[in-house]
C-alpha cells in the first residue's frame, strides 16, 4: 500500500513539475458553447421555412462533426479530445437514429473511432491493473467466444464493438487526470448541447420522425452522468450551481420523454449531484430556479408532460399487465431465462432474437409474446448476456457493475463513496433498459473508472498556470 501511495505521489508531483504549459479548458469550451447554440438555432430557424427533420438533422451533422474532428484532434491534444468526446457521447443517442444510417455516416462510425483509438493506445491498457477494466476485459474475452457460435454473427460483433467503446472512452479521460477546469467544462459543454437540443426537439417533435422514447432520454442523460461526475472535482460554488440547473434541464427532457427507466437513471444522476454540492444556500437557490423552469416548460409542453404523467401511472395501475407496466420487459426477461435453463453457457454472442422466437413457442408463460415466434431483440443487457453468454457472461457483467462500488470502499478516504455508489447503481439500472450500443453508459462508466483510479492518468496535463491539480482529501 506504501509503494503505491508513492507511486501516485510522485506521478502527481512529476506532472505538477512539468514545464509545459497548455491552455485552460476555456479556451476551447467556450467557443464549442456558442457553437453549439447557433447550430441548434440555425436549425430551428431553418426548420420554420423548410421540413423539420431537415433543419433538426443539419443542426445534429454540424454537431457530431464538430465533436469528430475534436476527438481526432484529442489524439495529440487531450482538451479538445475529452470536449469532443463528450459532444459525440451526448449526441449519441440522437445521432444513431437520425444521421448515422447509411452512406458515409454508418450506424457505427463511434465504433470504429474508438476503436481506432485502442490500437493506438495498447502500451497504455497494458499498465492499467484496476478491477473494472480487468473485469471489461474478461467479458469481452467470453462475448468473443460466444461469437464463434454465434448464429447472429452481425449482432454479435456490434455487441463486442459497443462494449469496446469503454476502452477508448478511458483513453481521453485518462489524459485529463485531476484538472478540475477540463472537468467542469466536458460538463458544462455537453450540459449545453442536451440543453439546446432538447428545447429544439421538443419544439419540433410532432414533425420529426419517431425515436424510441428510452433510446432518446439517454440523450440528456449522458449530460447528467458527466456533470455527476464533474461535481467530484468543481468545487466553486457558482460552477456547482450552473451544472445543477442544467442537469435539472435535462431531467425535464428525460421526464417529458416519458421513459419510466430513463426518469429513474436521472433521478439517481441528480441525487448524486445534489449530495456534492457544497452550502445549503446552493441547495436553496437551485431548487427555487429548478421549480420555477419545471412550472414553466411543463406549463409550455403541456401535450408532452400530460403523456409523461399517463406513462407513470400505468406503472401504478393494478389493471394494467405487467407487460404494459414494462414495456415487453418482463416477457424478455423470462424468456432469457428460459433460454439460460436450456443452454447455461449461452446460446451465443449476438443470438437472443432467434432463440427468444423458439423459446416463446415452446414455454408457457402466457406473456404478450408466447405462443407466436416472434424475433425480438433483449433491449436489457441483463438479459442479453444471461441468454447469450450464459452463467460466466452474467457473474463477469455482475462482477463489472459491482466492483465501482467495490472500489469505492477500498478508496473510502478519498470521498469517493458518492460517485462509486452512483455509477454502480446507475449502471445496474441501465443495463435494463439498454444494451451495450448506448455510448452514455460507457462514458459513464470510463469516466467513474478514472475518478476511482487517479493512476490513469498516465500521462496527464500540467496544471493551468495559478491553479493546481485538485486532489480530494
Amino acid at each position: 500500500m506504501y509503494v503505491k501511495n508513492a507511486k501516485q505521489r510522485q506521478f502527481r508531483e512529476s506532472a505538477l513539475a512539468r514545464s509545459v504549459e497548455f491552455p485552460d479548458a476555456g479556451t476551447w469550451g467556450k467557443p464549442l458553447l456558442l457553437l453549439s447554440l447557433l447550430a441548434w438555432g440555425g436549425g430551428y430557424a431553418w426548420s420554420l421555412h423548410t421540413d423539420a427533420f431537415t433543419g433538426f438533422k443539419a443542426s445534429l451533422a454540424v454537431l457530431t462533426i464538430i465533436g469528430l474532428l475534436l476527438g481526432v484532434r484529442g489524439l495529440a491534444d487531450p482538451i479538445p479530445g475529452i470536449l469532443g468526446v463528450g459532444m459525440l457521447c451526448t449526441l449519441d443517442p440522437v445521432s444513431r437514429v437520425y444521421l448515422l444510417t447509411g452512406g458515409l455516416w454508418r450506424w457505427n462510425t463511434f465504433n470504429y473511432f474508438f476503436l481506432l483509438v485502442i490500437l493506438l493506445s495498447l502500451r497504455y491498457y497494458a499498465r492499467l491493473r484496476d478491477v473494472h477494466t480487468h473485469l471489461l476485459l474478461w467479458l469481452i474475452a467470453w462475448l468473443a467466444i460466444g461469437w464463434v457460435v454465434s448464429p447472429d454473427k452481425l449482432t454479435g460483433a456490434y455487441n463486442i464493438l459497443g462494449a469496446l467503446a469503454y476502452f477508448g472512452l478511458l483513453r481521453f479521460w485518462g489524459r485529463v487526470g485531476e484538472r478540475d477546469d477540463t472537468w467542469y467544462w466536458t460538463a458544462l459543454v455537453s450540459a449545453v448541447v442536451a440543453a439546446g437540443g432538447g428545447l429544439v426537439y421538443y419544439q419540433l417533435a410532432p414533425r420529426l420522425p419517431y425515436i424510441n422514447r428510452n433510446a432518446w432520454s439517454f440523450f440528456p442523460l449522458a449530460a447528467m452522468f458527466t456533470s455527476a461526475l464533474a461535481l467530484h472535482y468543481v468545487r466553486e460554488r457558482r460552477r456547482q450551481g450552473l451544472l445543477a440547473v442544467l442537469a435539472l434541464l435535462s431531467l425535464i427532457w428525460v421526464y417529458l420523454s416519458g421513459s419510466r427507466g430513463g426518469l429513474l437513471l436521472g433521478l439517481s444522476a441528480s441525487l448524486a449531484i445534489l449530495l456534492q454540492m457544497r452550502g445549503l444556500s446552493t441547495r436553496w437557490v437551485v431548487a427555487a430556479g429548478s421549480i420555477l423552469i419545471s412550472v414553466v416548460l411543463f406549463s409550455y409542453f403541456s401535450d408532452q408532460y400530460t403523456y409523461a404523467v399517463l406513462r407513470l401511472q400505468k406503472v401504478f395501475d393494478p389493471y394494467s399487465t405487467w407487460f404494459d407496466r414494462t414495456s415487453g420487459r418482463t416477457d424478455m426477461l423470462i424468456g432469457a431465462w428460459y433460454i439460460f435453463l436450456r443452454q447455461p453457457l449461452g446460446i451465443g454472442t449476438g443470438g437472443f432474437a432467434p432463440a427468444f422466437a423458439d423459446v416463446t413457442t415452446l414455454a408457457t408463460y402466457g406473456g404478450e409474446y408466447w405462443g407466436t415466434a416472434v424475433h425480438k431483440a433483449a433491449h436489457a443487457a441483463w438479459a442479453k448476456v444471461l441468454a447469450e453468454n450464459g452463467l460466466p457472461g452474467i457473474v463477469l457483467l455482475s462482477g463489472f457493475v459491482l466492483s465501482f462500488a467495490w472500489s469505492g470502499w477500498k478508496r473510502k478516504k478519498q470521498n469517493c463513496w458518492t460517485v462509486a455508489i452512483f455509477a454502480s447503481a446507475t449502471l445496474a439500472l441501465a443495463f435494463f433498459w439498454t444494451e451495450f450500443a448506448s455510448k452514455g453508459v460507457w462514458w459513464l462508466a470510463s469516466g467513474a473508472a478514472t475518478v476511482l483510479n487517479p493512476e490513469h492518468a498516465r500521462d496527464v496535463l500540467p496544471p493551468v498556470r495559478g491553479t493546481s491539480m485538485h486532489t480530494r482529501a
